[in-house]
């Protein structure tokens, strides 16, 4: 039915209802002022800009969670090539 539409389309008013007849092939849309066009784009636009910030707010939380991963990674890496470096430098002087 035309009254529940999706958002962010939206319904003003419905001048007549009728029951729909096969016959019938299409319909017009009788469009309003460019002003009123350019607001419903907008909010359109907001609309959908909305929900992918909604999405991409979650997946930042994840990034931050591998970014801390991946800093938890690097400096047990470093410590790791630092006491290799420690312990080859000690078998190094013990040959020499």
């Amino acid at each position: 039915m035309v009254k529940q539409q999706p958002p962010p389309a939206k319904v003003k008013e419905v001048k007549e209802e009728v029951t729909l007849k096969p016959e019938v092939k299409g319909f017009r849309i009788i469009h309003g002022e460019l002003s009123e066009g350019l607001q419903e784009g907008f909010g359109a636009m907001r609309a959908i800009f909305t929900e992918y910030w909604k999405e991409f707010r979650d997946y930042r939380q994840e990034f931050r969670n591998y970014r801390e991963e991946f800093r938890d990674f690097a400096r047990r890496t470093n410590d790791n090539f630092k006491l290799l470096f420690d312990k080859y430098g000690e078998i190094l002087e013990k040959l020499l």
